[in-house]
C-alpha cells in the first residue's frame, strides 16, 4: 500500500497556516509547533476545527532535549510534551513527532519517557521518534530497542547528514536493514549532507529513491515534505508522486 502524502506547515504562514492550507491538494498535514503558531487554548482549538478537520492530521512537538538543562526546565518540557499529546488527541492527530537529546537515555530519563508515551497511548495517540538533525545509527537504535513499540521517523535530511558528516557510524544501507521494520514514518526533503538545509529533494545529495527501495515501504503510514517553502514542497510532491506511481497533483 502506497503511503500517504503531505507536507509540514513550515511552508504555510506563521499565524495563518491553517487558512493557508485551506484547498492545498494533499492528504496529509503535518502541524509543526516549532514553526507556527499553535493555540493551546480549548475554544481556539474548536473555532478553527472547520479548518483541519477533512485532513489527516499529525503533529510535530515543539519540545527538544527535554533532559538537558535543570530538573525543573525538563519538568517544564514533559509537562509541555502532555499538553501537545492532549492537543493531538482533541483535533485527531494520530501521530507526535519527537526529538531526543543527542545522547542515549539514562534509565531514569527513559523511565520517563515510557510514562509520557504510555499517556500517548491513553489518548489514542501514537508518539514517534525522530533523530537529531545529524542521526547517528547506534543512538536511534539503542532507543529503538529500548522502546519497541515505537515507530520511528526517518528524516532523510538527517540520515545524509549523519552520513555526509561521517557521524552515521555504518554503512546507510546498514542502517536501514536495522530499522526497516520500525520506520513507519518520513520526512523528506534534501540537503549538502553538512547542512539542515530543508530543500527538495532532487536538490540534495541524497539517493533517495534508493533508500526507499531498500525499506520496507508497506510499513510506512505517511511521507511528510518538510521543506522550508512551497516551490520546493510541490518539487517533493511531484517526485513523490511519480516514484509510487501516482498521476500527480494537478490543482497546485
Amino acid at each position: 500500500m502506497m503511503p500517504k502524502l503531505g507536507v509540514s506547515t513550515k511552508i504555510f504562514s506563521r499565524k495563518h497556516w491553517f487558512d493557508d492550507m485551506q484547498g492545498y491538494p494533499v492528504e496529509c498535514i503535518e502541524i509543526n509547533t516549532r514553526t507556527n503558531l499553535f493555540w493551546f487554548v480549548d475554544d481556539r482549538i474548536e473555532k478553527i476545527r472547520p479548518k483541519y478537520e477533512r485532513f489527516n492530521l499529525s503533529m510535530h512537538s515543539g519540545i527538544s532535549m527535554p533532559f538537558r538543562g535543570n530538573e525543573q526546565f525538563t519538568k517544564m518540557k514533559l509537562e509541555l510534551l502532555r499538553s501537545e499529546i492532549i492537543a493531538c488527541s482533541m483535533i485527531g492527530a494520530k501521530e507526535l513527532i519527537f526529538h531526543l537529546h543527542h545522547d542515549k537515555l539514562s534509565e531514569n530519563e527513559a523511565v520517563r519517557i515510557r510514562e509520557i508515551i504510555d499517556f500517548a497511548k491513553s489518548k489514542g495517540v501514537d508518539m514517534v521518534y525522530e533523530s537529531n538533525g545529524v542521526c547517528v545509527a547506534e543512538i536511534a537504535l539503542d532507543f529503538l530497542k529500548r522502546f519497541p513499540d515505537v515507530g520511528y521517523n526517518l528524516d532523510l535530511g538527517h540520515l545524509n547528514n549523519g552520513h555526509g558528516r561521517g557521524m552515521l557510524g555504518c554503512p546507510i544501507d546498514e542502517f536501514l536493514k536495522d530499522l526497516k521494520d520500525r520506520t513507519v514514518y518520513i520526512h523528506a526533503h534534501g540537503n549538502n549532507g553538512k547542512k539542515d538545509q530543508h530543500l527538495a529533494l532532487r536538490k540534495g545529495t541524497l539517493d533517495w529513491k534508493h533508500v526507499f527501495d531498500v525499506l520496507d515501504m508497506s510499513n510506512v503510514r505517511k511521507v511528510i515534505s518538510e521543506t522550508n517553502d512551497k516551490e520546493d514542497a510541490e518539487m517533493n510532491l511531484e517526485d513523490l508522486n511519480e516514484y509510487f506511481g501516482q498521476d500527480g497533483l494537478k490543482s497546485i
